[in-house]
């Protein structure tokens, strides 16, 4: 029988495809190696086959909570009802993390040969224990569990900020699973036992192997470390004890300078795609830090709008939200039409179930379906465009070519009328027109490389 080769996915497909002949020759080769790595494709293949359904559904919901019309009357009846809106979002969104754990460990324990279900189980289990304070203390000195732990604060680290957490996780789950299969120390039944049966027992070794370890490791940060949570109705820090996602975030805080100057803008946005990149919602953990700085930029706007002196505050979330990610964060809305007329009948399909979401700045069908997070060939253009827009924005703020925003509106306002109302002129309009071209030719080549790398295998399916 001879061996069927795989195409090399990095491998031109011809002529004519408008990606650059330095793309062609040199990066597509070694992105196509890259993209085939049993880590990054069991990753890949988690977030399409089991996040991406209920990243969509939860979308949907999010719109609904954040009508795009502020002031009118849906929006207002919106605001009532918000809490139950969320719902569905939050049981979406926030479990996000545990299904890219089970997704990542089953295609990356299928990849070697290991049993597959089982151990994406574990992986999800593992990951559970990580994401709840395992040694916390209550006020009377007693080991606390997770009695006490409000839901909504567990969905949390299960979604958008355990995302890297859960990775690693599964990766870990998967290769002690590989190493205790190896060494031959497992339970091995006589072979008169029913398959299942023997299995089982040869699962418990290696099973119980990653939960002591996973476990010992969180008992020791709870009990050890605590983290500053920020509420945001009061705008104060609150002191937790620690879980493994919490303290990944609190390690990054120092990254994040909150100030009202352009290395700081530039800073935090290279922070959060470069975050958003490896699946993690760089917003939420820089906003973590800066939220406080934010708003009162904006409101010595309002103060001085009011006493007609000029705008001084520029680093403002609106300025991230409505100025930067348009389409969502890296600046996506461009590409969301490029996969609308893409070659490649997975990209075209991808751009058709995001397109509403996108347009109201909901992206994460883009992120994680094309995918961008954790993609070599991608994550460039993801961190370079929404990088190049701060500045050119920050440069028009400060030289007083667009007044800095005035108002914060609702996330989900569609780009054009969002920047006008954000700033209350047709100068922020203007101005997010700029930014779609700029970021569009950012993103132009990169897609078309990407294109080529689908198209090719899927030819080969």
């Amino acid at each position: 029988m001879t061996p069927h080769r795989r195409p090399n996915p990095g491998r031109p497909a011809g002529r004519g495809s408008g990606a650059p002949g330095w793309m062609e020759a040199r990066l597509l080769p070694a992105v196509g190696r890259v993209v085939e790595n049993p880590h990054l494709k069991a990753v890949r293949d988690a977030f399409i086959a089991y996040a991406l359904p209920f990243i969509i559904t939860g979308s949907l919901f999010l719109l609904l909570a954040f009508p795009p019309l502020p002031g009118a009357a849906v929006s207002r009846w919106a605001e009532t009802w918000r809490p139950a809106l969320l719902v569905p979002y939050q049981f979406s969104f926030g479990l996000m993390a545990m299904l890219v754990a089970f997704g990542t460990a089953h295609s990356l324990a299928e990849s070697y040969r290991l049993e597959s279900m089982r151990t994406a189980w574990m992986s999800v289990v593992v990951f559970l224990i990580g994401s709840v304070p395992v040694g916390a203390r209550d006020a009377a000195g007693r080991l606390a569990g997770i009695e006490g732990l409000r839901l909504g604060r567990l969905l949390e680290n299960l979604g958008g900020q355990g995302l890297f957490v859960a990775i690693l996780l599964a990766f870990v789950t998967v290769h002690m699973h590989r190493w205790v299969y190896a060494s031959g120390f497992v339970i091995r039944l006589p072979k008169g036992v029913p398959p299942k049966v023997a299995k089982t027992f040869e699962a418990l070794i290696p099973g119980l192997a990653v939960l002591l370890a996973v476990w010992g490791l969180t008992w020791f940060v709870s009990s050890h470390f605590s983290v500053q949570r920020l509420d945001l109705a009061t705008l104060t820090y609150q002191t937790e004890p620690a879980t493994l996602p919490t303290l990944v975030m609190e390690a990054l805080k120092p990254l994040v300078s909150a100030s009202n100057s352009y290395p700081s803008a530039l800073l935090q946005i290279l922070l959060m795609m470069a975050l958003w990149s490896m699946g993690i919602h760089g917003m939420n953990i820089v906003s973590a830090v800066a939220y406080p700085f934010w708003t009162q930029n904006l409101a010595a706007n309002a103060v001085a709008a009011a006493a007609g002196r000029p705008l001084s505050g520029i680093v403002t979330e609106p300025f991230f939200h409505m100025y930067t990610h348009l389409g969502g964060s890296g600046v996506t809305l461009p590409l969301l039409f490029m996969l609308l007329r893409s070659r490649s009948a997975q990209l075209r399909q991808i751009g058709k179930v995001a397109l509403l979401p996108g347009l109201f700045n909901i992206n994460e069908p883009v992120t994680f379906g094309v995918p961008i997070a954790f993609n070599p060939l991608l994550i460039p253009p993801f961190i370079l465009a929404p990088a190049l827009l701060v500045t050119i924005n920050y440069a028009a703020m400060r030289l007083g070519l667009v007044a800095p925003p005035l108002t914060q509106i609702p996330f989900t306002v569609p780009v054009l009328l969002g920047g006008a109302l954000a700033n209350g002129s047709w100068t922020g309009a203007a101005l997010q027109a700029v930014d779609l071209v700029v970021a569009a030719a950012i993103w132009w080549p990169f897609f078309r490389a990407w294109e080529r790398v689908m198209v090719v295998r899927e030819a080969a399916a």
